[in-house]
């Protein structure tokens, strides 16, 4: 008897070639804490949406050239594979594909993003490999993502303290808001 597919799967075979990415892979990932019902990928063939009796499939277009980096097979529980794209990739092309239209002028532009905009989880950021995030944004030539790398770079060695900061920073604002 043949299992069914995960929605990661098919998410695979309804249009491809395409790797799961953005929103649902950094919730598919723990990075961000909401539940992502759509799922979406990318492909290097135009734009797609399907909804369908089992769920909804958006396929955003990233040129060939920035597709293939950073793509990994998993597995699912029942030993079916799919392409996902890494934690790192997910986030690079969440901003540069998503939030393509967000304007950073400094780091703390690309650490409130991070932390009040998309809610990622420190620990996530933490486990993430600035080597994997420099090749792509090698390739990906888009300055948010150079932002990125930078506040990764100048987060990793102090995130914890930039954890505190923001948290004074934080709760000043609410109490001012009293």
């Amino acid at each position: 008897k043949k299992s069914p597919y995960s929605l990661e799967v098919l998410a695979n075979l309804i249009y491809g070639p395409s790797a799961i990415s953005l929103s649902y892979a950094l919730a598919f990932y723990g990075m961000i804490p909401e539940r992502v019902s759509t799922i979406t990928s990318i492909t290097p063939k135009r734009y797609k949406k399907f909804e369908t009796p089992v769920g909804n499939f958006v396929y955003t277009y990233l040129h060939p050239d920035k597709y293939s980096i950073g793509i990994r097979l998993e597995s699912t529980s029942i030993q079916q594979q799919f392409f996902i794209a890494s934690p790192e990739k997910a986030l690079c092309d969440q901003i540069h594909l998503i939030d393509k239209h967000l304007v950073f002028k400094k780091i703390e532009d690309m650490e409130f993003y991070l932390f009040h905009d998309l809610r990622i989880e420190q620990a996530s950021l933490q486990k993430m490999s600035i080597k994997n995030i420099s090749s792509i944004t090698k390739i990906y030539h888009d300055n948010k993502l150079i932002f990125l790398k930078q506040f990764y770079r100048h987060g990793k060695n102090s995130m914890h303290s930039l954890i505190e900061h923001m948290l004074k920073k934080y709760t000043c604002h609410a109490e001012q808001a009293y």
